[in-house]
């Protein structure tokens, strides 16, 4: 993907008018501009025209274009948001947690039949629409090794011989919690026994995990672990000021069994998500949110440049300056490319308390970053969540929520190295969509799901982005 000035296309013609300014955005989510209320000629006439703006504008050399939602109807809204991975036969496979009668259980599913590749059989689950739908979902956690709730969701990733992998955080009953894994072997249609990734037992909080593999099949998390909460009143589950520790550990078995964790550094954020990433020389990057002096909760990179055995200092992405006394409860996002380049985008407000979501990229293996790039360009608007994946040449897509009192929608653009694409909606109306994960498969496909909130139960939405 080399022109970033290319628009993208939704195959939802109404998105499709989301990438233009003005009356053509309001043509798009079905309102009559001002002028043209009172008008039916001109409103046809200024229609017309804007569809014809809109097709001569898309350049197919470098177009994208999304499938129409995919997903699984939930009959309530007691749902995690999704995580989303690929297989090396391109089958697609969501996880979420769901709040059942007996805790917080995890439950995975595949795209079947998937618009890009075949797949074994597996019972059908209704809810699908356009061109597949998903298979029963598979509950993945035993009985009473459950997830600690819904307000985050079960990371998902596949292996080097196609074995599906899910970490959760799990309660215990003596107020702790653990960071679970567990695997499948069969395509997602079992899931084995978890297996603990902590190898501390101490009764405290755990969680806010993320999971990579790298090319050579092995396995790295990174979590928060309060064992190190020495200057606190026992049963609390933060250590001093509010703060935790990230850790980390991989597996060389494909999951059997994980090696003595690693503290990458205290002083962290208890609740912004961590994200961990590998390229394929076996350079592990682990982010989250610090907390330095004066309250301020700024970005932080640590890098291991033999595969996991050991890590650096960690180091600040951007002197944001961000003081807030609490957890704001959003992580970053990390990805690499075939040259080794390591991308981030994350949110903050920053000292000057704007709501902000940023992007930056590393050469030099998170020694230093470049200056922070802006992702929403829209003022009127709340940006939020941010997520990113890269594919094999380095071009690199986001997504993130754009959200007011009112709605919230999911956008969609991408940077080719030098430039950016002008952003889309993805989300179809005008529903509360949230929470958007993304991947890209062996092919380059790019595969975003995330939850979108109905009058009375929520929606699983998957959407496929293809390039032209």
């Amino acid at each position: 993907m080399k022109n970033a000035n290319c628009k993208m296309k939704n195959e939802n013609p109404t998105l499709s008018l989301l990438s233009l300014r003005g009356e053509a955005e309001a043509i798009s989510k079905g309102e009559i501009p001002r002028f043209a209320r009172n008008d039916r000629g001109g409103f046809l006439i200024i229609f017309l025209g804007i569809i014809f703006l809109a097709s001569a504008t898309f350049c197919f050399a470098a177009d994208i274009s999304f499938t129409p939602p995919l997903g699984i109807t939930h009959p309530d809204k007691k749902v995690s948001s999704p995580s989303v991975a690929s297989d090396k036969d391109n089958r697609i496979y969501i996880a979420w947690a769901r709040e059942d009668a007996d805790g917080a259980n995890i439950y995975a599913a595949s795209l079947i039949p998937s618009p890009l590749a075949p797949h074994p059989t597996l019972p059908l689950h209704g809810g699908g629409s356009g061109e597949g739908v998903f298979s029963k979902p598979v509950k993945v956690n035993p009985k009473e090794m459950g997830m600690s709730g819904i307000h985050a969701n079960p990371d998902i990733a596949v292996g080097q011989n196609n074995e599906i992998y899910v970490v959760w955080s799990s309660p215990r009953k003596d107020d702790g919690s653990d960071i679970l894994f567990s695997r499948s072997i069969d395509n997602g249609k079992t899931f084995e026994k978890p297996v603990a990734v902590n190898d501390a037992q101490s009764p405290v909080s755990r969680g806010f995990e993320s999971i990579a593999v790298g090319k050579d099949g092995v396995i790295h998390i990174v979590w928060f672990d309060g064992r190190d909460n020495k200057l606190v009143p026992a049963g609390s589950k933060q250590g001093k000021d509010g703060t935790t520790s990230t850790y980390y550990a991989r597996s060389l078995d494909n999951g059997k069994t994980f090696e003595k964790n690693i503290k990458l550094d205290e002083n962290t954020c208890v609740c912004c998500r961590t994200a961990i990433t590998v390229d394929d020389k076996g350079n592990v990057y682990a982010s989250w949110r610090k907390v330095f002096k004066g309250d301020v909760r700024d970005m932080v990179v640590a890098h291991s440049k033999d595969n996991g055995k050991t890590f650096s200092k960690p180091v600040v992405v951007s002197e944001d300056r961000w003081s807030i006394a609490a957890c704001p409860h959003r992580g970053p996002s990390l990805g690499t490319d075939k040259n080794g380049f390591l991308y981030i985008i994350w949110y903050t407000e920053g000292a000057e308390g704007v709501p902000s979501v940023y992007f930056a990229v590393s050469k030099d293996n998170a020694k230093t970053f470049s200056k922070r790039k802006s992702i929403s360009e829209t003022k009127s608007v709340f940006p939020d969540h941010p997520k990113l994946a890269v594919d094999k040449d380095g071009s690199v897509f986001f997504v993130w929520e754009e959200t007011t009192p009112v709605y919230s929608r999911i956008f969609f653009r991408f940077y080719d190295g030098e430039k950016f694409s002008e952003p889309i909606q993805i989300s179809d109306g005008i529903r509360k969509s949230h929470d958007a994960s993304i991947t890209i498969d062996k092919n380059g496909n790019i595969l975003t799901a995330w939850s979108q909130q109905e009058v009375r139960f929520t929606k699983t939405v998957l959407k496929i982005g293809r390039m032209k």
